[in-house]
C-alpha cells in the first residue's frame, strides 16, 4: 500500500514515517545499468536534456516504545562535490522536514545507516563553526563494521561517495557503534546483512503484531 510523505502509518505496534531529504538527478545509465534505453525510458517522463532522472532521498522514521529510529539521512547539508554529473541541488532538507513534522533533531535516539554512500549518510553531520559534527547529538549511530571498513579505506572506484567528513565525526564524538552480523536496534527494529550494493550493506526488518516489513536501502 502506498502512503504518502507526510503521513505516519502503523506496522502493528510501530509507527512509521516517511521523511524526504529531497532528490539528486543521477545519470540514467548509472541507475538502470547495461539496459536499453529503449526499455528503461517510458518509465522516466522527467528525463532531462543531460539524460538524469529525478531520484528521490527518503528516509524512514520509525517509533518502538517511546524511541526515535531514523534509518538513513540523505546528502544532508554540508556543502559537497557531487560525483560525474549528478546534481544536489535539491536535496539537504532532511532536518527541516522532520523539524516540520513536530521532530528536532535531538528527538532522535537511533540513527542507522544502510550504507555510507553520501546520499545515504551525507546527513549523518552537519557544520558547526567550521567543523563536521554529529547532527543528531543524542543519538547513537548503528552501522556495519565491514561498511565502515570500506568507507574508511576507499579505492578509486569509491572514493567519490565515500566522505570521511560524514562518519569520522561521530566517532570522535563517541556515537557510532559497529555491528558485526545482525544487531536489534530497539523492539521489532533489526539491522540484518544484505550485502550487494555495497561490502556492508544492510537492510532495515520490521516485525510487530504479526505484520512484517524491509528497509531496503538501495538495490
Amino acid at each position: 500500500m502506498f502512503t504518502p510523505m507526510g503521513q505516519w502509518f502503523r506496522l502493528g505496534e510501530l509507527e512509521l514515517l516517511v521523511v524526504s531529504d529531497g532528490v539528486i538527478w543521477q545519470d540514467a545509465g548509472a541507475t538502470f545499468g547495461l539496459v536499453p534505453r529503449v526499455i528503461w525510458e517510458r518509465y522516466t517522463p522527467d528525463l532531462d536534456d543531460k539524460n538524469r532522472i529525478p531520484v528521490g532521498l527518503n528516509s524512514l522514521l520509525i517509533r518502538s516504545e517511546g524511541k526515535l529510529i531514523l534509518v538513513d539521512t540523505g546528502v544532508g547539508t554540508k556543502s559537497v562535490r557531487a560525483p560525474g554529473a549528478m546534481v544536489i541541488e535539491e536535496s539537504g532538507r532532511l532536518l527541516e522536514n522532520l523539524r516540520r513534522e513536530g521532530v528536532s533533531a535531538d528527538e532522535i535516539d537511533i540513527v542507522v545507516n544502510t550504507h555510507l554512500h553520501f546520499d545515504h549518510g551525507g546527513g549523518n553531520t552537519v557544520m558547526e563553526d567550521g567543523v563536521p559534527v554529529p547532527a543528531f547529538p543524542r543519538a547513537r549511530y548503528f552501522i556495519a563494521k565491514g561498511e565502515w571498513e570500506a568507507a574508511s579505506h576507499p579505492n578509486e572506484r569509491t572514493r567519490g561517495t565515500y566522505l570521511l567528513e560524514n562518519f569520522e565525526p561521530l566517532q570522535d564524538a563517541r556515537e557510532v557503534e559497529l555491528v558485526t552480523g545482525e544487531a536489534e536496534l530497539a523492539k521489532g527494529v533489526r539491522l540484518l546483512p544484505a550485502p550487494g550494493h555495497t561490502e556492508g550493506h544492510c537492510v532495515i526488518e520490521l516485525e510487530s503484531g504479526g505484520r512484517y516489513g524491509l528497509c531496503v536501502g538501495e538495490l
